[in-house]
């Protein structure tokens, strides 16, 4: 290798170096940002979704709650006002003395079989003063049953919950006593149920069939005792230690809600809280934190060590990539430098590639597109314009013409008439004198319509009758009708009471121009039906006929000057009728089925002011 081959060398080497440095250190940077982002927002939407999350277990077991609750309550009652129980109380009325076995038969047929749930510890029937009247609970546990509010709540008429507490062998319980009512709803006693908090309400708190979090649910009453057990943390047996916890705080205000916490043990939470003040309970469900940021913490180390071998090989590629991606680069330039010389039809090929330089591509042979479209719609907008200036011209000459013809018509009229007197009566004269008045009508009526077409639309607005114009406009073209025998139909309700404003002569003459079509189109016997109707903004007409129709080449030229389909005709009339439509700021809408028929529908602004 020569000096100047080394030379060049050593003057390239620095700069591959620098590019290949400055790359891994983007990389390096993109990663940790992009990392770094990826987690914050991911514990962000962990917490976001654990918030959530508990919440709704909250919620549920809430309802699950209630739900327990209310049963519990129909059961009570449905038991206390049973035909066997209400009967042993007015046996023992009577001074029966079997009324408290026959009562104490009743417990062993209690409704729902709740007996067989394990969930009933006691259950015991007093008299109306409170005393016992039959029970399977023992003396102890029933003379602490009888020392209970819910006995007074019952006997005052109220089915009524009593608190938590510890029965006398120092099991959770909840005692739930109901009056018991004869038919006329006289209160004979009570029925006291006692139901085991652990068979019953803690399973309800310690469900996971439904949500598997980790999570741990548990009742506080109004003085923050803890009325049920934990099943994850180590707290201390429920009814033996308080919990005034932010949550617990908050849901004895009667809210509820989520927040982020030290919990009880010292550890950070989020805990879900709601308040049920039938019971004045606070319900609450903690997730600990760390517990709930494990995925995060799994998937950002798993990252780490793919984001590593990643980049090991994408440093090994970079100088590969610049060169690949430098082609297409340079394709791009010099298709703009076409495009910037005035060639407009170059395009730079698109690859298969789904990358930045496959989107700049694509989005520069679209902006070559666009100038194009560009181009093309300037180009019709100068065709258009030329035939705007050009049919404004024609307009003009087109007046010129038929006023210069109209004096030699004129002439020409006079002198058949004179001809006309000094006929000898001879039927071959009179016949060839009959065709030159024809076609001079003919020629009258052709330099109308071409005066009308030069003429620009009156800006002579007046407040019409709808009903007044159609009827004008139909009695105009009843000869033409009795001619085919074809009948006009005019329909619509207070037609005379709808206004228009629009120019009378120019919608007079539309409306017979459009009803003159339809009675040519139509056959005999048929019928073209006129309606019209009102809605609050707009008054629409519509013309129907059940005629030949049109096809699709005709509707799409239908409003061109000088286009038509009739031997006798210039092309004039639709195209006239549409520029007085518009004019009076209108809209006209054609449908049509070759074979079937045409409706024309006319939409015009109210008048009314």
């Amino acid at each position: 290798m020569g000096t100047s081959d080394q030379s060049n060398l050593q003057r390239t080497t620095p700069f591959w170096i620098k590019l290949f440095g400055a790359g891994a250190v983007v990389i390096l940077l993109t990663a940790f940002t992009v990392g770094f982002i990826g987690y914050t927002q991911a514990r962000e939407a962990v917490l976001r979704q654990a918030k959530r999350q508990v919440l709704s277990v909250v919620y549920e077991r809430e309802a699950h709650l209630r739900t327990w609750l209310a049963e519990r309550k129909r059961t009570s009652e449905v038991f206390a006002t049973s035909n066997q129980v209400v009967a042993s109380y007015l046996l023992a009325e009577r001074g029966n003395a079997n009324a408290p076995g026959i009562a104490k038969q009743a417990l062993n047929y209690l409704p729902f079989q709740i007996a067989q749930g394990g969930d009933v510890l006691a259950v015991a029937l007093l008299d109306r003063e409170g005393r016992p009247f039959t029970s399977d609970a023992s003396l102890e546990e029933l003379t602490a049953i009888l020392q209970v509010d819910v006995v007074d709540s019952a006997l005052a008429g109220l089915t009524q919950f009593g608190p938590i507490h510890l029965n006398t062998e120092g099991v959770p319980a909840i005692n739930l006593a109901s009056p018991v009512r004869d038919r006329s709803g006289r209160i004979l006693g009570a029925s006291v149920f006692q139901f085991s908090t652990r068979a019953t309400i803690d399973p309800i708190l310690t469900d996971t069939t439904r949500f598997d979090l980790g999570d741990e649910s548990f009742l506080l009453d109004r003085d923050f005792v803890m009325l049920t057990p934990s099943r994850v943390h180590e707290h201390p047996e429920p009814l033996s230690h308080q919990m005034k916890i932010p949550p617990a705080l908050e849901a004895m205000t009667g809210h509820s809600g989520v927040m982020v916490y030290e919990g009880f043990l010292g550890d950070k939470v989020v805990g879900g809280y709601t308040y049920m003040p039938e019971r004045n309970w606070a319900l609450i469900t903690e997730l600990n934190l760390e517990d709930a940021y494990t995925p995060v913490k799994q998937f950002l180390q798993g990252t780490t060590l793919a984001t590593l071998f990643a980049l090991l090989g994408m440093l090994g590629i970079a100088l590969l990539l610049t060169r690949i991606w430098t082609d297409p680069l340079q394709r791009v330039i010099d298709a703009s430098e076409k495009v910037a010389g005035g060639d407009y039809q170059v395009h730079v090929p698109e690859s298969r590639r789904r990358d930045e330089m496959a989107g700049l591509v694509q989005v520069f042979n679209q902006m070559v597109d666009g100038i194009n479209r560009s181009r093309e719609n300037l180009r019709l907008s100068q065709e258009r314009l030329m035939q705007s200036e050009k049919m404004a011209e024609i307009g003009t000459l087109l007046a010129s013409v038929v006023h210069e013809m109209r004096n030699p018509l004129s002439s020409i009229k006079v002198n058949l008439k004179l001809i006309e007197r000094q006929l000898t009566g001879e039927a071959g004269q009179q016949a060839l004198l009959e065709n030159l008045q024809d076609d001079l009508h003919r020629l009258e009526d052709m330099l109308s319509g071409l005066l009308d077409y030069s003429r620009l639309p009156s800006t002579t607005a007046q407040t019409v009758s709808c009903g007044a114009i159609l009827k004008e406009a139909v009695d105009e073209v009843h000869p033409d009708a009795d001619a085919q025998n074809v009948r006009v139909d005019l329909q619509g309700d207070d037609m005379d009471a709808i206004v228009l404003q629009c120019d009378p002569a120019a919608m007079r003459l539309s409306l017979q121009n459009l009803l003159s079509n339809a009675i040519q189109a139509s056959e005999v016997d048929q019928v073209v039906e006129v309606r019209v109707a009102k809605s609050s903004e707009v008054v629409t007409i519509e013309i129907e006929d059940q005629g030949k129709g049109m096809s699709e080449f005709v509707r799409e030229r239908l409003f061109e000057p000088f286009f038509t389909t009739r031997d006798d005709g210039i092309g004039l009339g639709m195209s006239n009728v549409k520029k007085y439509i518009d004019h009076m700021g209108g809209r006209m809408e054609i449908e049509s089925t070759e074979g079937e028929g045409t409706t024309v529908r006319l939409t015009f602004p109210t008048g009314e002011k």
